[in-house]
Order: C-alpha cells, then structure tokens, then sequence
C-alpha cells in the first residue's frame, strides 16, 4: 500500500498504454503552434475540383490560412519587415484580367531591382470601390540602412510608373512605407488586415485576395513526437493561459480546436515554454 501511495500518479499514467506512443507531433513556428495527430499511413486526399473563376470573395477559410501562413514566416531570417500600402487616385483597372496583370507587372519588377527580398501581398477594396493593396516586405536579414533606403525609393517609383493619371495627389499619396520595428507591431498589423471584412466593390472580381512569394521562408523553429498524455497536459495549460484573453471560451475553441488539429496563434517563446513546463511535470512524476 505504501508503494501504491508513492507511485500512485506513475501507476494512473502507465495503465494506459496508448499514452506511451508517440502518435502526436509539436511544431513551433514564429507566431503559431500545430499541434497534429502522427498518422503513419494517411489516406489519399481527394483534391476538390475547381471551376474557372470560382474565387468571388475573401472567405473565413482564406483568412484563417492566410492568417496561419503570415504566423509561420520565420522572420529571424529577415531584417524589419516594410508594410506598404498601395492605392490609386481616380483611374485604376475595371476588371479582374487588368487588375491582376497590373499587380504582376509590380511583384515582378521589384524582384528585378531587388531579386533577394520576399513578400506578402493582399487585395481590398475602399468604400469608393477602388482597389489597393497591402504589402509586407521582408528584405534579407544583411541589408544595410542604405539599401532598405533604395529599396523604399524603388516601391514608390515602380508604383507610381504603373498609374495612369500623375498628378501631385498621386505621388505623394499612393504609395505609404512603415517600418515595422517589433515582432509585435508586426503580428498586430497581421490581424487587423486579415480580420477585416471585405467592402463591396462594383468591380467583378475573380481570383485570390491574397498570396506570397515562393521563396518566403516558412521554416519551422522546433518538430518533435509527444506522447498522448503529453498532449494532453500542453493543451490544457495552453488553453488555461490564452482562454484568459478571451470572453468567450467557447469561441476560441470553436476557432482553433478544429479537425484534429490545433493551431494556436502563440509566439514562439511561449510554446517552447509551455512545452518544457510539460516536460518538467512528467520528469517529476
């Protein structure tokens, strides 16, 4: 009985054996955590059929996975990030073809001009119906104060040689740069241009409303197996901290905690915490 007394928490963990299986997987990115079930042989994936110009609007599942790529950038491989907004005065494209040609024409030639930086761009619409875009610039982590200069000089100039109607408004207005200093200022820009309901536009436009370059690197900081009762004990005390931000329970739940996975927007910092916070309980045990 003594020995029961003792071992009482190791006795209640060990009983069951599928908690001593590594079935699950941790990985930490800059801002997100995902936390997946390890499934050894997946079932194929059907891809769902798309029709031409299916994409009408900026939809909650848009947001959400743009919302969850913007927090995977692994932002320590590049220096402050710019967030630059884009607009036009009273003559811009009046259908989807133009429009997208127009914004390809700019990514392209800032890559010209500046092949080593990556960006994030998004689509929106002012009340007057107009179009114009927001964009996260990420130059690399080695640029010096006078090429983040030459590379601020090159978005407005290439913007500005795209328009059509040049006028004083137009050049020195169209075009805005902010430095984003912090890691905080940045994700702070993230969501509030992510949760923003999309405005009617007279405009009929099909296609994305929003997307990255391809070489924006995405890598993550840590991947590691846990076992189940690791789980366990990392999403109750994750969901014991962040629920402290939220009214509702039940809605960040229903937000997060979703199809056998949980994606937790939290800094990188905290996760690892958390996770050797969990570790620290079970070596104790």
């Amino acid at each position: 009985s003594d020995f029961i007394n003792k071992n009482y928490k190791k006795l209640s963990i060990f009983s069951y054996l599928p908690y001593l299986r590594n079935d699950y997987t941790v990985t930490i990115h800059s801002n997100l955590l995902i936390l997946k079930q390890y499934i050894k042989n997946p079932a194929p994936h059907e891809i769902p059929k798309r029709e031409k110009n299916d994409i009408t609007r900026f939809s909650i599942n848009a947001r959400r996975r743009m919302l969850k790529e913007l927090s995977s950038i692994n932002i320590e491989k590049y220096s402050t990030p710019l967030f630059v907004t884009t607009t036009f005065d009273n003559v811009y494209p009046r259908d989807s073809v133009n429009l997208k040609k127009l914004l390809r024409t700019y990514l392209d030639n800032i890559k010209k001009k500046h092949n080593e930086i990556e960006y994030v761009w998004r689509l929106e619409w002012q009340k007057r119906s107009a179009p114009h875009y927001h964009f996260l610039i990420f130059p690399p982590y080695h640029y010096t104060s006078e090429q983040r200069e030459a590379l601020e000089t090159s978005l407005k100039r290439l913007w500005w040689a795209l328009l059509k109607d040049h006028n004083y408004y137009t050049f020195k207005y169209s075009v805005k740069i902010k430095n984003l200093d912090s890691k905080k200022i940045l994700y702070t820009y993230i969501s509030k241009y992510t949760a923003k309901i999309e405005e009617q536009s007279e405009i009929e436009y099909c296609g994305q409303r929003h997307g990255s370059s391809k070489k924006l690197d995405k890598s993550c900081y840590e991947k590691f197996t846990v076992t189940q009762y690791f789980m366990k004990l990392l999403k109750k005390k994750i969901w014991k901290e962040i629920s402290k931000n939220f009214k509702h329970a039940e809605d960040f739940q229903k937000t997060f905690f979703d199809n056998g996975q949980v994606s937790i927007l939290l800094d990188s910092l905290l996760a690892v915490k958390y996770c050797h916070e969990v570790q620290s309980e079970l070596d104790s045990v």
